[in-house]
């Protein structure tokens, strides 16, 4: 009886420890709505199926230009809870074909990374070749103690 109270009492520590050290997931969600003013320059998702066959965007780049007064403000868009989160561009770098970027706003922070891909040639509908580019890469999504990385592929956004 002994061993099997202290068999018990050894898994609940165990169990206490892990869920005490587990960070919560952040998950993001399909961005849904973007404002007509903002400008896609990149779409990324769990897969190129996802951004192909559905247009599920999990993390949409672009920019807002809306005078001529004021540079255009670089952003990422997010969504979390079903909220859309715009982070604002903080810096970039560019090493080795990569470009590492990193975005901050309403308590987030996204280090987003990719690399461009060039893929096979493609016709169009009239006969035209062209060169589809893609990217690959990574997103660290941060929001006070908790942290989500997610591995993405991307493509071109809409202008």
């Amino acid at each position: 009886m002994p061993t099997r109270i202290g068999s018990i009492l050894f898994i609940l520590f165990i169990a206490a420890i892990t869920s005490a050290c587990h960070k919560q997931k952040i998950v993001l969600q399909k961005v849904q709505w973007l404002p007509d003013y903002f400008s896609e320059s990149q779409h990324f998702g769990s897969s190129f199926k996802s951004l192909e066959e559905r247009n599920e965007f999990l993390i949409v780049t672009g920019k807002i230009d809306t005078t001529t007064e004021v540079a255009p403000q670089i952003l990422a868009v997010i969504m979390v809870d079903k909220k859309e989160i715009f982070l604002d561009l903080i810096k970039w770098e560019k090493n080795n074909g990569a470009v590492k970027r990193f975005y901050k706003g309403s308590g987030y922070e996204l280090i987003l990374t990719d690399r461009e891909k060039k893929d096979e040639m493609r016709i169009t509908s009239v006969g035209i070749p062209f060169e589809k580019i893609s990217y690959e890469g990574t997103a660290v999504v941060k929001h006070g103690n908790d942290e989500s990385e997610y591995k993405l592929a991307g493509e071109p956004g809409y202008h």
